[in-house]
């Protein structure tokens, strides 16, 4: 167990014992190890309720510490795509859930049976699945961050959940888009280390990112690189060296503001990490979201942007340039629409988050 892992669950008690009742346990969430994506929505619950005292449910045979402490009034499940077929997630929430009197999902995302069920194995999925039916059903609440995750929960005997988008939406500006000004184009790249689970093959996607890069170089834009967690550092380099595109590569690894600032001034964004895109939107830059995962394509359509995705198995350079191209003559009135689209489901988050809160006593 590295040091991280340790300090966060030794945290546990300090949490709990520095805040005043009621306390919110946090389930599932894997901030504190310096990814963006998972800072992001950490800290935009914490902004939605920030009455609340939050607490990480810890995991493992620590997990019993749990129960321990008294008083754990709220379960709120993370955000991320945590809602699986992975039984050791659906173990652990339930035992969470179990000690809890009130139980939330505010923007969680869900698995998809069609990519993920055979790579994690058929009957440890279903069994999974039927832990889940029962907690989900018992939830004061049910909100999740897409409209193909809220299809699935369906198709699994759910309660029809409410679409509110990402929680890191919280974090999008409240001015209108910027108008463009001059001829200059500017592209913010992301890369992600994806040689796990994925569409497609990962040598094939790092070889097309060189050619795509390198032709939106010689195109005379400027590329800036973000990368949003260690370990996809390295990928980002060699492909940012190879294309002759390095000399601009933000490492950004808590702040969510701070990504946003250096963000809005781009004209267009290509993502393949899920917060990369969701931060770029937030911004309301236009964005092509890489799909490497189907919670690229969740997010994506949640907030009306569907036809901006490009399936990793499909990836190539010369599709991608040519979606930036179309994009970018129709850059601002696509950048008017996120600001529409993403306010609008803002709103509705922080509307249920004041219900929630009003109902457990934080408001």
């Amino acid at each position: 167990m590295n040091f991280n892992k340790i300090k966060k669950k030794l945290n546990v008690p300090w949490q709990y014992f520095s805040g005043s009742s009621p306390h919110v346990a946090y389930v599932s969430g894997f901030h504190g190890y310096d990814n963006l994506g998972d800072e992001a929505v950490y800290d935009a619950l914490r902004g939605y309720f920030p009455k609340g005292c939050f607490v990480d449910y810890p995991k493992g045979s620590i997990g019993r510490l749990g129960n321990c402490l008294s008083g754990m009034h709220c379960a709120l499940l993370a955000g991320g795509t945590m809602i699986s077929g992975k039984m050791s997630t659906a173990v652990h929430t339930q035992r969470c859930f179990n000690s809890c009197p009130h139980r939330f999902v505010f923007g969680t995302g869900v698995s998809l049976p069609d990519f993920w069920r055979h790579r994690m194995g058929a009957e440890k999925w279903d069994r999974a699945v039927e832990i889940w039916r029962d907690l989900l059903n018992q939830c004061d609440y049910l909100g999740v961050r897409g409209p193909d995750s809220a299809r699935v929960l369906v198709e699994w005997g759910v309660k029809p959940p409410e679409v509110i988008g990402d929680p890191a939406l919280f974090f999008s500006r409240p001015s209108p888009p910027k108008q463009p000004t001059g001829n200059f184009v500017s592209i913010g790249l992301n890369i992600a280390e994806t040689s796990g689970y994925m569409y497609g093959d990962y040598e094939s996607y790092l070889s097309e990112y060189i050619k795509l890069a390198a032709q939106i170089r010689q195109a005379g834009w400027k590329i800036e690189w973000f990368v949003l967690w260690p370990k996809d550092l390295p990928a980002t380099r060699t492909v940012a060296q190879a294309s002759g595109t390095s000399e601009i590569i933000h490492t950004i690894y808590r702040d969510s503001n701070a990504f946003i600032d250096k963000a809005e001034n781009l004209s267009l964004f290509v993502g393949t990490r899920l917060h990369a895109a969701a931060l770029a939107t937030c911004a309301y830059v236009p964005t092509v979201s890489l799909e490497y995962q189907p919670k690229c394509s969740d997010y994506m359509k949640s907030i009306d942007q569907g036809q901006s995705v490009i399936r990793m198995d499909s990836f190539s350079a010369e599709s991608a340039f040519g979606l930036l191209q179309e994009t970018l003559a129709r850059r601002q009135s696509i950048a008017e629409q996120l600001h529409r689209t993403i306010n609008m489901m803002r709103n509705r988050q922080q509307q249920r988050a004041a219900e929630i809160a009003r109902e457990i006593g934080i408001a």
